[in-house]
This record gives C-alpha cells, sequence and structure tokens, in this order.
C-alpha cells in the first residue's frame, strides 16, 4: 500500500508540474544571417538575433551545420538577443560548396528547457577568392547589373575584394587585367577609354600569397648561459609576376625581416596545393553607348497668331532615347531649364520626333527639348525661343531692320 503524501512532496510535485507551463505562450521571431561567401581557410561568422526578444533573457543557441568533415557540426552558444558563431573551414579538411546553417534558441529553466525559436540560413564556402569588379566612370560607381557606359570618356576598373574576416589584411596580390583577348596589365587598377560601341569584356586574375607569422615558442629555465638576441623572422615579401605567358620565366624578389644568418630553400608543386595560395578570376561586361552631345531643331520660330508651331528634332548619340518638351513664358532663361527632366518620358529607338503646339496668345515663350539616353548622366536640354505675332506687326529681322506686315520669316535649321 502506498504511504500518503506528505504537504512538503505535494509542494514540490507542484512545482515541478507547472514549471513548463511558464513557458507557454513564447513564440520569437529568429533572423539568422551570414557574412559569406567565406573562402575557405579564412573565419565566417554567423549570427542569429532574436527580434522580438525581451530585455535582460538569456537564450541558449544551437548552431548545426550540414558541412561534410571531422569537425564538430553543432556549437551551443548563451547569449541574449544576438548570439554569434565564429567558425573556420580549412580547404584540407573541406570542400566548397553551399551549405545550411540552422539554428534553436532555447529558454532554460532549472532543470528544463523549451525552444521558443528557430531558423536557418544559406552559405557559400569557396575555393576561390570572393570579390567583383567595380566600374567607375565620372567618379559615378555602376550598378552591378549596368553594362552600359559612356564613350571617350575615361573608364576606371577597380577590385574590391569580400574580406570581413581580415584573412587577407597581410597578403602579397598580384592582380592581371585584360581587356577582351588584349595583352595583361598588371595593377591595382585599369584605365580604359572607350572609342567605338561593340560590346567588350574585361578579365581580372587575381592571385594572393598569405602569409602567416610563425608562432615562437618562449621556454625559461634556471641555467646561467652566454646569450645572443635575436629577431625571429615574422614577415616575408615577395615582389614579381604570378601570371606569365608559356615561355617566360618565373622571377621572384623575396625579402623578409628578423636577425642573419638566414637559410632558405623554395620548392614547386602542381596546382593549387598550397593553403597559402588563393586565386580568383572575374569578368564583367561592358556595352560603350555615344553620349548626346548635339541636337538639332528644323522649323519655323516666328508665326502669325493661329499657326501652329512645327518643329522637328534630331539628335546624335546611341539609343534607345527618351524625350519631352516644355512650354514656358519667353522670359524663361536657360538657367531655369538647365535640371529639368521628363516626368512621363517617351521612348524610341531613332532620335526623330516632332514638336507640335499652339499657343493662344500672342507674344515669346520658350520650348525646352528634353532628351536622354541610358549613359546620358544628365539629360541634354534644348531651348528655342519662339514667337506669335499678328500681321499688323513689325518684326525684327537680323541686323536690326523691321519685317514689314504681312512676310514672314524663313525656317529656323538650329544646331
Amino acid at each position: 500500500m502506498t504511504p500518503p503524501l506528505t504537504p512538503s512532496k505535494c509542494f514540490r510535485l507542484a512545482v515541478l508540474w507547472t514549471l513548463p507551463l511558464l513557458v507557454v505562450g513564447y513564440e520569437y521571431q529568429l533572423k539568422v544571417t551570414d557574412d559569406g561567401p567565406a573562402i575557405l581557410d579564412s573565419t565566417i561568422t554567423f549570427t542569429a538575433e532574436v527580434v522580438d526578444a525581451p530585455k535582460g533573457v538569456l537564450f541558449l543557441y544551437t548552431f548545426r551545420h550540414n558541412v561534410p568533415g571531422p569537425e564538430a557540426k553543432e556549437h551551443d552558444v548563451r547569449a541574449g538577443q544576438t548570439a554569434k558563431l565564429h567558425l573556420t573551414f580549412t580547404s584540407a579538411e573541406y570542400r566548397s560548396g553551399v551549405y545550411d546553417m540552422d539554428v534553436d534558441v532555447y529558454r532554460e529553466y532549472f532543470f528544463s528547457k523549451e525552444k521558443v525559436a528557430s531558423g536557418s540560413c544559406q552559405f557559400k564556402l569557396s575555393r576561390d577568392i570572393v570579390g567583383k569588379i567595380v566600374v567607375i566612370q565620372d567618379g559615378q560607381t555602376l550598378p552591378e547589373d549596368q553594362t552600359y557606359l559612356s564613350t571617350n570618356k575615361t573608364t576606371k576598373f577597380t577590385f574590391e575584394l569580400h574580406d570581413p574576416s581580415g584573412f587577407f589584411v597581410n597578403s602579397s596580390n598580384s592582380l592581371a587585367w585584360k581587356m577582351d583577348h588584349g595583352a595583361s596589365h598588371y595593377g591595382q587598377s585599369l584605365q580604359y577609354n572607350f572609342t567605338d560601341t561593340k560590346q567588350h569584356v574585361v578579365s581580372l586574375v587575381v592571385v594572393a600569397l598569405v602569409t602567416k607569422a610563425a608562432i615562437q615558442g618562449v621556454k625559461i629555465g634556471a641555467f646561467s648561459r652566454e646569450i645572443s638576441p635575436m629577431d625571429p623572422i615574422t614577415s616575408v615579401h615577395v615582389d614579381g609576376k604570378l601570371w606569365l605567358r608559356h615561355g617566360d620565366v618565373v622571377s621572384l624578389q623575396v625579402s623578409c625581416n628578423g636577425s642573419s644568418p638566414y637559410s632558405y630553400c623554395w620548392k614547386y608543386f602542381p596546382g593549387n596545393t598550397t593553403q597559402g595560395v588563393k586565386i580568383g578570376a572575374f569578368s564583367r561586361e561592358i556595352s560603350p553607348m555615344d553620349p548626346i552631345t548635339s541636337v538639332h531643331v528644323d522649323g519655323k520660330l516666328w508665326l502669325r497668331h493661329g499657326d501652329v508651331v512645327s518643329l522637328q528634332v534630331s539628335c546624335n548619340g546611341s539609343s534607345p532615347y527618351s524625350y519631352c518638351w516644355k512650354y514656358f513664358p519667353g522670359n524663361t532663361t536657360s538657367n531655369d531649364t538647365a535640371n529639368l527632366t521628363c516626368d512621363e518620358p517617351v521612348t524610341t529607338n531613332i532620335c526623330q520626333f516632332p514638336v507640335v503646339h499652339y499657343f493662344p496668345q500672342d507674344g515669346a515663350y520658350l520650348i525646352a527639348i528634353v532628351i536622354k539616353n541610358m549613359v546620358q548622366q544628365k539629360p541634354y536640354v534644348k531651348n528655342m525661343e519662339v514667337h506669335i505675332y499678328y500681321d499688323h506687326q513689325h518684326l525684327p529681322v537680323p541686323g536690326g531692320a523691321l519685317l514689314p506686315p504681312g512676310r514672314r520669316l524663313s525656317h529656323c535649321h538650329c544646331d
């Protein structure tokens, strides 16, 4: 027969039974991110943030990835609203690819824990250097998905390395640029002036020699002996071309710090078999276009009251074009129209279009024609002054003379 429960036992059982009920209704949103893509041998950082967490609450974050390899795939981090996990995947033990990082968040109690949030992200491990080619023209950086740029202007190509962990801070880098199938140019950047509107491809090969300082051990003993302190070697600098044409000779100049004497040797191996050498190949398509530099307008600028303004407009530059036109009082100046843009532009592949308008009142007016193509950073604005007159009015002509009533001025061919 079971003995009756004592009051203390009843109280203890009640506490254990009600503990899980304390977390009922807790549902948090978890945001999981990483700073990849990361090259193998560098450090990638994962961040998990409980978006709506109350202040002062400590969570248990369990990070779990699916990268095949010898190391542990699950890592626990105790933190508040945000937890970070830093991992290094070596090229000798891991392979490049796209993997998953799953994160579960728990609130811990005396003898139990309950999952309150979960999330995941995909991350990429790369065998090659991660970065991109940056295109700069007129001091403006072109968006990554834009291929169009202006001809007859200096274009600068630079390389933007993705290295949030600082893995390449002390590396020796060699950048080999190539335009289409031309010769290689070595340097941190490439400058080029496109004179045609053909499609071009700029290519870049980056080779980085990653050097790591040797760890020097310090030993202490109770002995008496004369010693000669020497500086250890902590830095090695290599200068020379790492990408050569077939038949060329590799010629590198090596220097280092530390105290003499030194002993050295060098060996070569096929392919990329060392963790210290990182390679990346990049390319970007470029489509140069001619900007609009000239607008021609043909038509009458002096008209009798009741006549309709009819102008024919044409321009140079590369298609497609977008245009509009606006009219203003005659006292409008070129400074007033310098920054005009089109609210609802018309798009065309041929820069030939009419401007037609009727002015019900006599007087002077200004018609601003606004044209732009894909490489025109600022629209081209062509101002045309139009005059509407009655038959009885005397009209001014070049030289200061007056045109008798009833006579008309000839067409305007305005460039």
